[in-house]
C-alpha cells in the first residue's frame, strides 16, 4: 500500500507537470475562442449591415492581438489555474478509478484488475462502450469509407459550432434578475452595450436588461441581432477536434 501511494505521488507530480506545460501551451488559444465566441456584436441600428456596435472581433490571432494590447501577457492566461486543476482531478481520479484496482503480479508488477467491484464494473461498461464500436469500424471499414467517416465528423461541425457558442454566451451571461440600468450604463455605448471590465475590455457583455432566456431564444438573438455567421465563430477549431478526436 505505501508503495503505492509512493507510485501514485511520483506519477502524479509528473503528470502535473506535463499537464501544465500543456495547459501554457493551448490556453491563450482557449481562451481567445472563448472570447470570440462571447463577444456581443450587434449590428448598429440605421447603419449598413457591415457597421457593428462593440468591439470586432472576427479571428482567433485578432482577438489574441486585442487581449494582448488591452490586457498585456497575463491577459492571455486567464483561468490557467482553473484549467489546470480541472484537469489534475480528473486525470488522478483515474489513476485511482484504474490503479486502484490492480493487483500484484510475479516479479513485483501489476497484474490486470480483478474483475467485479463497483469501479471495475463501470470502468468495463464504459471501456466497452468506447472500444467495441471502434474496433468494429477498424476491422471492416474500407479506405474509402474512411474518407466518409472524416468528412461526417467535419459536417457535425454545422451544428456543434451553434450549440458551443450558444452555450457560451448563456455561460458569461449574469445571471441577474429585475436587473435596472444604471446611469454609468445609459451614458456607455450604443445601445446599451456595456463592457465587462472598468476601462475597455477586450469584448462586450449583452446588457443584463435584455437578457438570453433560453438556448433557442440565444439562437435567434443572435441571428437577428449578429447575424447567423456569428453561430460559427472558431468553427474550424470545432472541426479539427472533432476530425482529430476520431482518431485519438
Amino acid at each position: 500500500m505505501f508503495e503505492f501511494l509512493i507510485t501514485l505521488l511520483l506519477a502524479t507530480s509528473i503528470m502535473i507537470s506535463f499537464m501544465a506545460v500543456g495547459v501554457a501551451i493551448t490556453m491563450p488559444f482557449h481562451g481567445a475562442l472563448v472570447r470570440l465566441r462571447a463577444n456581443y456584436n450587434p449590428h448598429a441600428v440605421g447603419l449598413d449591415a457591415q457597421t457593428r456596435v462593440g468591439p470586432t472581433l472576427s479571428t482567433l490571432v485578432g482577438t489574441l492581438k486585442r487581449t494582448k494590447q488591452l490586457e498585456g501577457w497575463w491577459g492571455l492566461w486567464k483561468g490557467t489555474y482553473p484549467t489546470l486543476a480541472y484537469t489534475t482531478l480528473l486525470s488522478i481520479a483515474s489513476i485511482i478509478f484504474v490503479g486502484g484496482s490492480s493487483t500484484r503480479g510475479p516479479k513485483n508488477t501489476y497484474s490486470v484488475p480483478e474483475a467485479g467491484g463497483i469501479r471495475m464494473g463501470l470502468f468495463t461498461i464504459v471501456l466497452t462502450i468506447i472500444a467495441l464500436p471502434m474496433t468494429i469500424i477498424i476491422n471492416r471499414i474500407s479506405p474509402w469509407r474512411w474518407m466518409i467517416f472524416i468528412i461526417w465528423q467535419a459536417l457535425a461541425t454545422g451544428w456543434l459550432t451553434p450549440l458551443e457558442v450558444v452555450s457560451t454566451r448563456l455561460s458569461v451571461q449574469p445571471n441577474i434578475l429585475g436587473a435596472v440600468a444604471t446611469e454609468e450604463e445609459e451614458q456607455g455605448p450604443p445601445e446599451g452595450v456595456s463592457f465587462c471590465g472598468t476601462d475597455e475590455d477586450v469584448i462586450g457583455l449583452r446588457p443584463t436588461t435584455d437578457p438570453y432566456l433560453g438556448m433557442v431564444d440565444c439562437g435567434r438573438k443572435v441571428i437577428e441581432e449578429e447575424g447567423w455567421q456569428s453561430l460559427y465563430r472558431g468553427f474550424w477549431w470545432t472541426m479539427l477536434g472533432n476530425v482529430f478526436g476520431a482518431f485519438a
